[in-house]
């Protein structure tokens, strides 16, 4: 488990990405820190950006049997190639997807996920405010 480093400069935590998956993790979240990116639908993402990404087991989460997290990308082409695919197989034709950028807070419980490099697990909410960007899918 990757341990989140104390910064004076940021509450936030910025991931360095490495060859197939987390690496390392940067003291600070300057104007160049890493940004996460979580795939949710149109009608979830306004109730995030007034009350933050909250860690649940959703339908595929729960066919896995994982623990109530909060799933994010490392690179936003990751997360944009994984609707096109398998994520995108999920979720109805029907049903608008955007992205959110996020900055995750220093102090929460989060890890690597062991069986998806690339894509950081957070098990507590993550407030609001670290919704930086929503884009259209």
């Amino acid at each position: 488990m990757l341990e989140p480093q104390a910064s004076s400069h940021s509450p936030f935590l910025a991931h360095e990405v490495g060859h197939g998956g987390f690496v390392g993790v940067a003291g600070t979240a300057s104007p160049a820190a890493r940004f996460f990116y979580h795939v949710t639908t149109a009608g979830n993402a306004r109730r995030i950006r007034s009350q933050g990404l909250l860690p649940v087991v959703g339908p595929r989460s729960c066919k896995l049997q994982e623990q109530p997290a909060v799933h994010l990308f490392g690179e936003r082409a990751a997360a944009e190639d994984a609707v096109m695919n398998w994520l995108g197989d999920e979720v109805s034709s029907r049903t608008r997807l955007v992205l959110l950028e996020v900055e995750v807070p220093l102090a929460l419980h989060q890890q690597p996920d062991p069986q998806m490099p690339g894509v950081l697990l957070v098990y507590e909410p993550i407030p609001a405010a670290a919704v930086a960007a929503t884009y259209p899918l």
